[in-house]
Formats: structure tokens, sequence, C-alpha cells
């Protein structure tokens, strides 16, 4: 049977391999407030969390956390599900700091009744012409879902976004994010191999956003953050582009 009241807060990790690792068939875990360093090349998992909601009215919290250092997934959650349109499950307020080219910053499989809202993801540390690996990589999008308000920045050339929308599915609300990549494509779709867009024009436009409305206010700018901090460094003028954008 899932494990309930599961509460992980205010820890520092530094993690050889791995840092809060394979969360799996938990009841609303509530996962906030953590510092997670990954120390060596081998660090491959931030945060790892799988079916954080089953039968409860308690749905999962992941918030706040601090992720820096880790080379393959900074923060994986596989079906995070909310019990309704209301008592919703949450993603948010979380940084994550990656230091190798191919890797993956917030990773989601499967989402539904999921906000995943005001999250700085960051991809440093080298160069890479691979479009397998994003910032932000979201598939099988369910119904009810909110990704918005986020930072996806990918200073190593492979895309900021990879998202993959179930069409049978309704009511997801994608907008007033940043994104960023050095590369030249902007969003691919990873799930199915397909080159989505280069720019913010072509993926409105493309056939994944157009049906959902994403994206209408977010921007494709270089926010000027820094890689190491995860803050916006004021003295960067492309700092200010992010400057009350989010919606509230």
């Amino acid at each position: 049977s899932p494990i309930s009241d599961f509460v992980c807060s205010n820890n520092t990790i530094n993690a050889y391999y791995m840092g809060i690792y394979y969360l799996y068939y938990f009841n609303g875990p509530v996962i906030t407030n953590n510092t997670i360093n990954g120390t060596s090349y081998f660090a491959n998992y931030g945060i790892y969390e799988v079916y954080g909601n089953v039968t409860t009215t308690k749905p999962m919290l992941i918030a706040n956390n601090r992720i820096r250092g880790f080379v393959t997934y900074g923060l994986l959650v596989e079906y995070p599900k909310g019990t309704s349109a209301t008592n919703r499950a949450k993603i948010m307020n979380n940084v994550i700091l990656n230091t190798a080219p191919n890797s993956y910053g917030l990773m989601v499989y499967y989402p539904a009744n999921t906000d995943m809202l005001n999250n700085t993801v960051v991809i440093s540390g080298g160069t890479s012409s691979s479009t397998s690996y994003a910032a932000g990589y979201f598939t099988q999008i369910g119904d009810n879902n909110r990704i918005m308000n986020n930072l996806f920045v990918n200073y190593t050339g492979s895309p900021a976004y990879s998202p993959n929308f179930n069409t049978s599915f309704t009511n997801n609300e994608v907008d007033y994010n940043t994104y960023y990549t050095t590369g030249s494509v902007f969003a691919y779709d990873i799930w199915n191999g397909v080159n989505l867009a280069a720019n913010m024009s072509a993926w409105r436009a493309s056939s994944y956003s157009a049906p959902n409305k994403a994206d209408r206010n977010s921007i494709f700018y270089d926010p000027g953050v820094n890689p190491v901090t995860g803050m916006p460094d004021p003295s960067n003028p492309g700092a200010w582009a992010i400057n009350g954008r989010g919606k509230q």
C-alpha cells in the first residue's frame, strides 16, 4: 500500500550519486526547502519521485528546493496527479542548476491536475548539439495542468523546452514562461523526435502550441541568470526582461 505522511524538509544533502532518490507510490509526499548538491560527475539525480498522488486528498508538494550540480536529472517527477482540478499537485519555486550539457533540468511525465509554477531551471557546463535533452521536459501532458512563470534556460546549446501534449486531454494553461537556448532549436519534442520550432513565433504557430494556445505571453530571451547562483544578475541588461512578467 502507498506510504502516507512522508515529509522531507529543511535538509542539506551532498550527494556523490543520488540526492532524494526514487520515492515510489507515496500519498501526498512533501519535499520542501532542501538544498541538494551533486558533488561528483556521478551525481545523476537531484530528486526523483514516482506516483506522488494515489487516492489521497493531500496532494504532492515539491517546492522551494535548491538543486545544483547534477549531471543527468535535476528534478524528475513521474505521474504527479492531483485528485481534482482544485486539489492539485504542486511543483513550484524550485531552483535547478545542472552542470553538464547532456542533462534534463525539470522533467515531468504524465502530469494531471498539477501546477508547475515559478521554477528556475538553468543548464550550463559545456556545449552540446544534441536535441535529446532540454531544460524543461514535459511529456504526455494530461488534463488541468498549469506550466507558468518558469525560466527554462539552456546555455549549452540543447533545447530550452520539450513539450508533448496528449491531444485527448484538455484545460492546460501554459504561459508567461521565459525560454532561452544558445542553440538553434528552441522547442523539440524528445518523446516523438520532432523539431517543433526554432523561435517563439514558430512555436506559437505550430500544431502543438496553437490548439492549446500555449505561451501566448511567454518570451524567448536570455534572462541573465547566473548559472552558479540561479539568481538574475541585475548588472546584466537581460535580467530586466523578466521583471514583472509572471502571472499572479
